[in-house]
């Protein structure tokens, strides 16, 4: 589909309240400049895009219960049955994944949002298929990105011009880097990740020199 056909969807979950657990990654301050930087330029062109707080931009790194997705039971029921077993899986995973990088390139314009978009990783690879393996066993349906991004402006409203939006995103530059050397495993609790619960912060290649994530509310 060309910028010219993508029909853009204002986005119906922006600051309700939601239940998500997911596996993300912080991004440094300069980074969040960066886009800060880009979410400016691309506001200018006209209203109906959404940003969110600086300190709430982040990597999806793995989903492990969606916030768009129903399990039979709630999610928090899910979470209490599995969860213990889920996070110690995960820690033991990310202490044997060593530290890398992430390398954003461009901005994409999609139906749901304007993401900032990074090169393939294997280590995320490696990361999203323990999950879905991990979810599998126990009959969970997974729902994992099929890239590595950031979301960087979500749509108020419908009205708004793709290929516009399009043209304007060619035009800003966010070529940058995030090392990768712990991931939040968060709750997730006003969407996108305006608010969530942090539950474990999980250091890759069993580095504990770091400091703790911030939880957002």
């Amino acid at each position: 589909m060309t910028n010219a056909t993508l029909l853009l969807k204002a986005d119906p979950l922006w600051g309700k309240q939601c239940i998500a657990y997911n596996l993300q990654a912080d991004l440094t301050d300069d980074v969040r400049r960066i886009f800060v930087r880009a979410q400016e330029r691309l506001q200018a062109t006209g209203p109906g895009l959404l940003a969110g707080p600086p300190a709430t931009l982040h990597i999806s790194v793995a989903c492990l219960l969606s916030v768009r997705e129903r399990y039979g039971i709630s999610k928090d029921g899910v979470w209490r049955r599995h969860g213990l077993r889920w996070t110690a899986s995960l820690r033991e995973l990310l202490a044997a994944v060593p530290p890398s990088e992430v390398i954003f390139r461009r901005l994409e314009i999609t139906d749901a949002a304007v993401i900032a978009v990074a090169e393939p990783q294997a280590e995320v690879r490696t990361i999203r298929s323990h999950v879905a393996n991990m979810l599998a066993d126990v009959g969970v349906p997974s729902f994992q990105p099929s890239i590595i991004h950031a979301t960087v402006l979500r749509y108020g409203s419908s009205e708004l011009h793709a290929e516009a939006l399009a043209g304007a995103a060619r035009r800003v530059h966010i070529e940058s880097s995030v090392p990768i050397r712990q991931l939040v495993l968060s709750k997730e609790t006003i969407y996108p990740s305006l608010a969530r619960e942090v539950i474990e912060c999980m250091t890759l290649g069993g580095d504990s020199s770091l400091s703790a994530p911030s939880t957002f509310s």
